[in-house]
Formats: structure tokens, C-alpha cells, sequence
């Protein structure tokens, strides 16, 4: 009687058991290969013969985002599909839109250019991306004659300073840009009093300009701030 009782209570056990033995393991989910990946530039985009090109994103989190367009020497308008927005650019820029948790958006490139459009395009935080160098008060120092590889952030400024070893005019260049950069002189580390600025190209073309005459062994300080809303690197070089 005892051995049929103990039957009875271990059959369904081991009946259980089998049936967790056959159950498939579940596979994790495939990455939706259709999704841009946040911070990461897609250079070497193109428009088709329709004069427009199709992307989404994913905003894992609230917060502020940029759809950033870069390398492109054309005009181009951004259109987002949610919310309803257009932004249009100039050669480079950035379209912001503001996003709850876990939100998918579809977007669009287009232009009427009427020839081919090469350009990259990426999708970052707009926000707290730190991306400047030095701080009032606080510059990066940078040697004359030495190419300084210098980052800057979306509306962002980065500061730095200098000290001519020689008396008279120098150079200050900035090259490599993927955005509108402007450089402003200064001769005090509180950046109040601008003595020279340089700007005369509104995309993102080298920006060189000869300075006034500058004392010997004088700290002078420069700062480079970011103006058509597309983050990214560059070169800075003071020299005689």
C-alpha cells in the first residue's frame, strides 16, 4: 500500500519534469538591425532618386535627443514623423526633439537639390554630453606651433590658453571641423573682453585668421565655440 502511494505522489513529479525537459529555452530577441545606434555616426549616406532617405531610432530614456547631419556641402531639410517637425538646414546641423522612455521614431532626409547628396548622419543626446574642453577659470593649455586635437559639444564652448614665446602677429587655425566653428581672443581668463574673433565662413570650413600684434611671454587665451549645432572634433593651431 505504501509503495502505491508513493506512486502516486511521484508520478506527476516526474511527469512535470519531463515536460520542463522538452520546453524549448527561449532566444533572446534579435536587434532590430532597421534602428540607427545612438552615437554613432553612418557616414557614406546618400540620397536615392527620390530625393529622400528613411531612418528610426530608439530613445531608451527621456530626455532630449539631436538627429545630427554632417559632410554634407548641400541643403538639406529634416522632417520627423513623431512629433511633427521639420528642420531645415544649410549644409551641416541638427533637428532636436524631445522624448519620453522607450519611444521609436521614423524619420526622413530629403532635399531638392535635383544631383546626388552625400552626407552622415547620427543620432545623439543633445544634453550633458560634456564634450567641451577647459572652463573659465580653468583653460587647456596648448603649445604654439603644436596642433592641439580639440573637441566641442552641440552650442558648446572650449577654452584654452597660450603664451607667445615672440612679440608680433600670430596665426590661429581651426581645421578639421564637421560643424560652424567660431574662435574668439581674449587676453584675461575671464573671457569678458573680446579682442579679435573669427568667423568668416558660416558651414564647416577651416576657420584661419591672422591676430593682432601679441606681447612676448603674455598669456593669451581663445575660445572656440560650437555654432550650427553638430558636435565632433577638430584642430586648433596658434603659430608666428
Amino acid at each position: 500500500m505504501k509503495a502505491l502511494i508513493a506512486i502516486g505522489i511521484l508520478l506527476p513529479l516526474l511527469l512535470v519534469l519531463a515536460a520542463c525537459e522538452r520546453r524549448p529555452a527561449q532566444q533572446a530577441a534579435a536587434p532590430d538591425e532597421s534602428l540607427l545606434v545612438l552615437e554613432t555616426p553612418y557616414p557614406g549616406q546618400q540620397l536615392g532618386e527620390s530625393g529622400e532617405a528613411q531612418y528610426r531610432f530608439r530613445a531608451a530614456r527621456r530626455g532630449a535627443y539631436l538627429i545630427v547631419v554632417s559632410d554634407n556641402p548641400q541643403a538639406l531639410s529634416i522632417t520627423l514623423t513623431h512629433p511633427k517637425r521639420t528642420c531645415y538646414l544649410v549644409g551641416n546641423g541638427s533637428c532636436e526633439l524631445v522624448s519620453g522612455p522607450d519611444e521609436t521614431y521614423d524619420f526622413q532626409i530629403s532635399s531638392d537639390a535635383g544631383e546626388d547628396v552625400r552626407f552622415t548622419v547620427m543620432v545623439t543626446h543633445s544634453e550633458g554630453r560634456g564634450q567641451f574642453e577647459g572652463e573659465v577659470g580653468d583653460p587647456v593649455a596648448i603649445d604654439v606651433s603644436s596642433r592641439h586635437r580639440g573637441t566641442v559639444g552641440v552650442r558648446e564652448s572650449s577654452y584654452y590658453t597660450f603664451t607667445p614665446a615672440a612679440g608680433g602677429p600670430h596665426t590661429i587655425s581651426l581645421t578639421g571641423a564637421r560643424s560652424n566653428l567660431v574662435w574668439r581672443l581674449f587676453d584675461a581668463p575671464v573671457f569678458d573682453v573680446i579682442l579679435q574673433e573669427c568667423d568668416f565662413h558660416p558651414g564647416a570650413v577651416d576657420e584661419a585668421c591672422r591676430t593682432l600684434p601679441l606681447h612676448a611671454k603674455q598669456p593669451y587665451y581663445v575660445k572656440v565655440e560650437e555654432l550650427s549645432g553638430v558636435p565632433g572634433s577638430y584642430r586648433l593651431m596658434v603659430a608666428p
